[in-house]
């Protein structure tokens, strides 16, 4: 969100302050000019070195009193009585004021042949408490009906501020006194108003945009307006109205923070940083300087109470800020451009305001401070104008490079977007031919594979054809065989071309799992094996696998060929002298590997293959290798193998 403050509101803020100035300069000149009564002509004026004296012991010192013309004025810190014979200002006596400017402490006597008949407290540390209703620091109303033939005015000053006392006083009539003291409030007033509308409009600009310019020059104008309510005493009433020395001390320091905050102004808003690194050092080492004075003239007057010292001080270090500000403006004119030119305008009218002050310092002394609130107003209001003006340029010249860059940023988006959907574009048409050559690698691939299908199913319908036909003629064979060990050669071998049939029986019904289920397998072979030989005795087989336990092809094909040896030789040589035969084959997955045990009750080691010349066990032994397991026999009680080998990824 941006706030930018139009120039013709800067304009018309502008004209507030001139028609203020017109309106009440004009009422002045109307109005008739008023009678005052200078007292300084009739004061006599007497140094009270022991600070004891009392109104009626210093009336009793008149014969010493001196003119004060020709009073040398030595000690600045001193009690001094004056008094002045009211015959001599016996005109508007009558209905007046006595009023006078900067003292700290007054008190007003007025005796009637010797007697007090009035007694009133003024002065710039008077608490408010101890003024009489009506009165102010700087002035009393003095009574009516005062015979003036008879009277004595009895004044006692004492100042503290270390300056030389000016004692001003005056007299004048209180209606026309009130009527100008009207006109100067209302004139303050309306500069205040004025200050504090720059304030709230800044304290605006500032929340809305987050700006650090706005930001220290709100500092600067807050600044500068409450040091302005400090000499117009609004600020003492305000917060200190019972410790008015404590509120004059706040005077200065809101001079040295408006000249923080323009310091910091100057350097946020000129870039001085990115600019000139030494200048920007230079800058803070000004500012820490200023916030280390300030300390230290705050320790100063509230301990000493010289303020005169310390202003004398204050004129230096304004030399000095002066010298650095003129440095800094003249090494980055070149570098600033119209907008930043604007804030050199206004520091340049500082400057100028800073030397207008100084020198009504150094010779009205604490005169000085008087009307000083008229020039730091008009002072601030011009530099507020001034940078004012240049943000206004400055944010109208980046709304304007925004725009251009918002508009040069849209053609880039535009173009990119072609370029995008151009190359959207080829790489969907790269995709589709893409895809329509996987299309047809697809098709002719599943033809392919549709192909070997066919074959790889005409490949195992020969294969159990083969296997069957073979085994359908050694079984026809071996009736006419006679002969008992052929007739036991032949049997082993139908045994093992039936274990090949079962496999390849399963293999084929199970091709999308290619997995042979062990314990089906185990199971069927046993059972065929079992009615092959149908031996007179009973034989009871007994399995136990398990569950899930499940082979390859191929070692599914090894597997039940060891089985089918381990059966054919039980049943043919293990229960000849047993009345019931039990055999009991087992498997069990354990650690990455299946166990398998085969066992029967036969007679062990009397068995003819035993021998390790025998054609069944070396079979055993070879398909044990190729499945990469182990076989172990035992013989106690009867014969039992245990097959070890891994488990299938």
């Amino acid at each position: 969100m941006s706030l930018r403050p139009p120039l013709y509101l800067c304009f018309v803020l502008l004209a507030i302050p001139v028609i203020l100035l017109s309106c009440t300069s004009g009422s002045r000149t109307a109005a008739p000019e008023p009678e005052i009564a200078h007292l300084a002509a009739h004061l006599f004026v007497w140094e009270d070195s022991s600070g004891k004296a009392t109104a009626a012991s210093a009336l009793s010192q008149l014969p010493v009193f001196r003119p004060l013309q020709h009073f040398p004025l030595q000690n600045k810190t001193g009690i001094y009585w004056l008094t002045a014979p009211l015959p001599a200002i016996a005109g508007p006596v009558g209905t007046s004021v006595l009023s006078f400017s900067n003292l700290t402490y007054v008190d007003i006597y007025i005796y009637k042949a010797g007697r007090c008949v009035l007694h009133k407290q003024a002065g710039a540390f008077r608490k408010r408490s101890q003024l009489a209703r009506g009165d102010g620091r700087f002035w009393a109303s003095l009574p009516a009906g005062l015979p003036a033939d008879s009277c004595t005015l009895l004044l006692k000053v004492e100042h503290t501020k270390h300056y030389v006392p000016r004692f001003d006083f005056t007299v004048q009539d209180s209606y026309d006194f009130f009527r100008r003291q009207q006109q100067d409030e209302a004139m303050e007033l309306r500069l205040q108003g004025v200050l504090w509308i720059f304030v709230l409009y800044t304290l605006l600009c500032w929340f809305a945009t987050r700006n650090s310019t706005y930001g220290w020059l709100l500092l600067t104008i807050a600044a500068v307006t409450f040091y302005n309510l400090c000499p117009s005493g609004y600020f003492i009433a305000w917060f200190f109205p019972e410790a008015p020395a404590i509120g004059w001390l706040f005077n200065i320091h809101f001079v040295h923070v408006g000249m923080i905050g323009l310091y910091m102004l100057t350097v946020n808003f000129w870039q001085v940083r990115a600019q000139s690194p030494r200048l920007y050092l230079g800058s803070m080492i000004a500012v820490w300087s200023i916030a280390v004075f300030s300390g230290i003239s705050f320790i100063i007057n509230y301990f000493t109470g010289n303020f005169a010292f310390m202003n004398f001080l204050n004129l230096g270090s304004y030399a000095l800020h002066i010298g650095f500000a003129a440095v800094v403006v003249v090494r980055f004119w070149p570098r600033l451009d119209p907008t930043q030119k604007y804030l050199a305008y206004g520091i340049l009218m500082f400057v100028a305001s800073c030397l207008f002050v100084s020198v009504r310092i150094i010779v009205l002394r604490e005169q000085a401070f008087v009307n000083i609130t008229y020039m730091s107003s008009i002072m601030i209001i011009s530099i507020f104008f001034m940078l004012f003006a240049g943000l206004a340029k400055s944010q109208q010249r980046t709304e304007k490079e925004k725009q251009l860059a918002l508009e040069k940023l849209n053609r880039l988006q535009e173009h990119q977007k072609t370029l995008l959907e151009e190359k959207v574009k080829q790489q969907t048409a790269e995709l589709n031919n893409n895809n329509a050559r996987l299309t047809l690698k697809n098709r002719a691939l599943a033809e392919r594979n549709q192909k070997i299908a066919i074959l790889i199913n005409e490949l195992n319908h020969r294969v159990k054809n083969n296997l069957q036909l073979l085994y359908s003629l050694i079984s026809l064979q071996l009736p006419g065989i006679k002969d008992r060990a052929s007739r036991d050669i032949l049997t082993s071998n139908i045994n093992r071309i039936k274990a090949m049939i079962l496999v390849n029986r399963r293999f084929f019904h199970l091709e999308e799992l290619q997995l042979v289920n062990l314990e089906d397998l185990t199971r069927e072979m046993a059972a065929n094996i079992k009615q092959i030989y149908d031996t007179q005795r009973p034989v009871l087989i007994r399995t136990d696998f398990d569950e899930g336990i499940q082979l390859s092809s191929r070692k599914a094909l090894y597997f039940s060929l060891v089985i089918s040896e381990l059966l054919t030789n039980s049943f043919k040589y293990a229960f000849a002298h047993v009345s019931t035969g039990l055999i009991q084959i087992s498997a069990i997955k354990m650690k990455g590997v299946i166990v398998c045990r085969y066992s029967d009750n036969g007679t062990g080691p009397q068995r003819p293959h035993a021998n390790s010349s025998s054609i069944g066990l070396s079979l055993v032994k070879d398909l044990v290798r190729q499945m990469n397991g182990q076989l172990s026999e035992y013989t106690a009680p009867g014969l039992a193998y245990e097959l070890t080998f891994p488990i299938d990824l």
